[in-house]
């Protein structure tokens, strides 16, 4: 009976370590169950929160990038037809294109001219001052309805050339010119490095 009965205590105290461990498991699986699901559940809201939150953050951003952008423009147009409607500097071009034409010579031999340095000297004051006003400013050209460039600031550029009319890169411009029939000052301008 002695050896029975020590096989019959190891079998209840494994049935219940058995039992124990059994409901342990049921529970901590009922009991992760609805916390992964909570988890799953938050960071999928958190997930479409932070999503959300970063693109209106981006389509603002965007629009005000877009709103600089175009106002910078803006000014820089407002700036080009200030100095294009300054009688100084169209007299300027329109002695130029005169003298040019008097002189019977090549437009590079007219750029080299002794005559065209002083036409320069006399009268690009205004012009230089606004081009250095502003530090986007890389060069500035006074073109005249045929295409010849008659001026530019720092005299590099094409000066002394004339733009071809069959080039792709130049015939919206020609199509302009030919739109509006005056002469034309142009800025070369670049953006701001931060956009």
């Amino acid at each position: 009976m002695n050896a029975s009965s020590e096989n019959a205590i190891p079998t209840r105290s494994k049935s219940r370590v058995s039992l124990a461990r059994s409901l342990f498991l049921w529970f901590l699986l009922l009991s992760l169950l609805p916390m992964t699901l909570t988890a799953w559940m938050g960071y999928r809201q958190a997930s479409n929160g932070l999503h959300e939150t970063v693109s209106k953050k981006l389509e603002q951003d965007a629009r005000d990038s877009a709103r600089f952008v175009r106002n910078w423009f803006n000014y820089r147009f407002m700036d080009i037809n200030s100095q294009a409607e300054n009688q100084r500097n169209a007299d300027f071009l329109t002695s130029l294109k005169k003298e040019y034409k008097a002189s019977r010579s090549s437009l590079a031999e007219f750029t080299k001219s002794e005559r065209w340095r002083t036409l320069v000297k006399d009268n690009q004051k205004d012009l230089v001052n606004f081009s250095r006003q502003y530090d986007y400013i890389h060069d500035l050209f006074l073109i005249d309805v045929d295409g010849n460039i008659l001026f530019t600031i720092s005299n590099e550029s094409g000066l002394g050339t004339a733009l071809k009319k069959h080039s792709k890169t130049v015939k919206h411009f020609f199509q302009t010119l030919e739109h509006i029939r005056r002469p034309i000052m142009i800025l070369q301008a670049s953006l701001p490095h931060q956009y």
